[in-house]
């Protein structure tokens, strides 16, 4: 008995030493790095009273590319991947759309090409044109002027279609007719930018939420790649949320948010500036981590009632509002016992962001830009553990403790204590940059 007790001490007392070795013998090569660095996939600020209202009046104004390049770096300053330009796409205006995208390039953004030929709703009096020749159109435009495009860039050939030729299926009754116009129109698109080997993304076919909760069918949204991208314009933020989930649970698909924006007079009155940047960021706030959502679109950088800066280019507070959101902040750490044994599968929250801990013990969420408060990790069979939590914080090692250790883990952490006193051992893991706290 006397010889197994010593035997088993021994044994405990070599595992203690080699520990540290053993461990980073068994570390994969990569840690770990954060899965998702941006709330969402396509983040864009629209342009459109200056891309598009002044598209003809601009068009020899070479002063007007110093707007044009202010505002592209205003966009790329907010934490944006796409800046919306609406300029026509008729040849009159092409060099103008070479301008906002020459700017765009500058400033490491893709492009969102939200134009439109100015026959559909008879924009600068250009004469109608019917489905077939906007179609038509569409393919050749693509096709003849290639160079425009890269990939990342998304371009939607008919934005709110329902202003157009076609008519609003709500009042037409229209409905199937317009659908097949849609379907057909987004395979012609796809068709011309494969012929021209550039990925682009043709599935944000926007239009009004009702329009959408008309038209979006299940079938309609897989068959223009399960994507439903509305322009919707609401009194409060509570309501956008609820507007998204119906229509995510009829359609089945994924939500882009093609436009919103605050204060727009008839729906929320007037706002002063502090008031709209906290309407956006409690709406931001309601829809920030929802993987359904894909993208939001930001009504408008300057020239209307919900403006992120003003004419003469002073950004208000609902431009950072935006870029908080838009440039979140990483909450990362690593979660361990006592023994430094990293433990997966704990849960840690930030203001109702959560995330898990892989096998590593590692954990990455994102959380909005400056946001500070209290950070909880929880793991069953430990106690819980709860530290403020700063922009100042890179990464850091969360230490639980066991509910009920077990007398071989107190034997275990006696010969921790004894061989590694003042709690040096082991290091803490590499994934994190600072120290135990």
């Amino acid at each position: 008995m006397a010889v197994g007790l010593a035997f088993a001490s021994l044994a405990a007392i070599v595992l203690i030493l080699l520990w540290p070795l053993l461990r980073d013998s068994a570390k994969t090569a990569e840690v770990g790095t954060p899965a998702d660095l941006l709330f969402w996939q396509i983040q864009s600020i629209d342009t459109m009273k200056y891309s598009r209202d002044l598209a003809r009046e601009k068009s020899n104004d070479e002063s007007f590319d110093a707007v044009i390049d202010d505002t592209m770096e205003k966009i790329s300053q907010a934490g944006c991947t796409h800046a919306a330009i609406g300029t026509p796409y008729d040849e009159e205006f092409f060099p103008m759309i070479g301008r906002w995208v020459k700017a765009a390039r500058k400033y490491n953004l893709n492009v969102w090409f939200r134009g439109n030929w100015s026959g559909w709703e008879g924009w600068f009096d250009y004469p109608p044109i019917s489905p077939e020749e906007h179609s038509k159109k569409t393919g050749e435009f693509i096709i003849n002027h290639s160079e425009i495009f890269t990939d990342g860039d998304c371009f939607s050939a008919c934005p709110e279609c329902e202003n157009g030729a076609l008519g609003d299926p709500r009042e037409t009754g229209e409905v199937d007719s317009f659908r097949a116009f849609l379907i057909d129109e987004q395979a012609i698109m796809a068709a011309a930018f494969n012929a021209i080997g550039k990925r682009v993304n043709t599935g944000l076919i926007n239009m009004s939420a009702d329009v959408a909760a008309l038209v979006m069918d299940q079938d309609t949204t897989a068959a223009l790649g399960g994507m439903v991208t509305i322009d919707h314009y609401v009194a409060t933020p509570e309501r956008l949320k609820a507007d998204i989930e119906n229509l995510i649970i009829k359609s089945r698909g994924r939500i882009m948010l093609g436009e919103f924006g605050v204060p727009i007079p008839d729906i929320n009155g007037d706002m002063n500036p502090a008031e709209q940047a906290a309407w956006i960021n409690a709406a931001l706030d309601l829809i920030a981590g929802d993987k359904r959502i894909v993208g939001v679109n930001y009504w408008l950088g300057a020239g209307g009632t919900s403006a992120l800066w003003s004419e003469d280019q002073a950004l208000r507070p609902a431009y950072f509002a935006v870029k908080n959101f838009f440039q979140p902040q990483i909450i990362q750490g690593v979660i361990m016992d006592e023994s430094e044994k990293p433990l997966g599968g704990a849960t840690a929250s930030f203001f109702g962001q959560t995330a898990y801990s892989d096998n590593q013990g590692y954990f990455s969420m994102l959380a909005e830009g400056g946001k500070q408060g209290v950070l909880t990790v929880e793991s069953s069979g430990y106690y819980g553990y709860a530290a403020d939590w700063t922009n100042d914080s890179r990464c850091i090692a969360v230490v639980l403790s066991r509910k009920n250790p077990g007398a071989w883990f107190n034997y275990k952490k006696k010969l921790i204590d004894l061989f590694y006193p003042g709690g040096n051992f082991p290091a803490a893991p590499e994934a994190c940059d600072e120290n135990k706290k």
